[in-house]
């Protein structure tokens, strides 16, 4: 009487192949890592890998940029319709439209917040900077700045310096806020009782011509 051939090994080898598959499959969805650093209701930047950089508009792909290492890419939206990059290792930064054309360039800055007015004519940069030797034995932040451009050209219209007080939390202690005609500019130290306060307001040049409609 003939007996039938085990059927164990032949178990073995597809649960061994299946393994095989579904781990390649992990490896590779691993292998590319996206993510949406930033987004405005037209478009995405993404980040690939820690290496690339691009954006997504209307189902194109646009490569913006790529780093020789992993780093982390600067991307920050500007009103409804831009955005400010910056790539690992370049001196300048970078405001783009929602389809990838480079309007015009600006400082890499070290630490910065951007903020547009409501009629997206200005927008102003809320820098937290140290000095070296305040860098290097972590003293306050020395070099505090406050600049506004125009959205339609990347003019410069106002800068403003300051320094912060010892152990300040520089992250928050200063609110940056435009007036709802978009005209004025107001710096505040908040959160801040037992430092000097600072309660500033810029009048910006008025726009006459030259911005984009939203």
């Amino acid at each position: 009487m003939k007996t039938q051939p085990h059927p164990r090994p032949i178990r073995r080898s597809i649960s061994l192949l299946t393994c095989i598959v579904l781990v390649s499959c992990l490896f590779s969805r691993a292998s590319t890592q996206e993510q949406i650093l930033a987004s405005n209701p037209s478009a995405e930047v993404v980040s690939s890998n820690l290496r690339k950089l691009y954006l997504k508009s209307n189902g194109n792909i646009i490569p913006l940029g790529e780093s020789k290492t992993n780093c982390s890419f600067l991307a920050k939206p500007i009103g409804s319709q831009d955005f400010v990059i910056g790539i690992c290792g370049e001196k300048l930064n970078k405001v783009i439209d929602s389809q990838g054309n480079t309007r015009f360039t600006l400082p890499a800055f070290e630490w910065a917040t951007y903020v547009a007015n409501n009629q997206e004519t200005y927008f102003a940069v809320y820098e937290r900077g140290r000095s070296f030797w305040h860098d290097l034995g972590d003293k306050p932040y020395d070099k505090m700045r406050l600049l506004v451009y125009s959205l339609s050209d990347g003019k410069k219209v106002l800068e403003y310096r300051w320094k912060a007080e010892q152990d300040e939390r520089v992250d928050y202690s200063f609110a940056v806020k435009f007036s709802e005609d978009g005209s004025k500019l107001r710096l505040e130290r908040v959160f801040a009782s037992n430092k000097p306060p600072i309660d500033k307001t810029f009048d910006l040049p008025k726009v006459t011509s030259g911005n984009r409609e939203k």
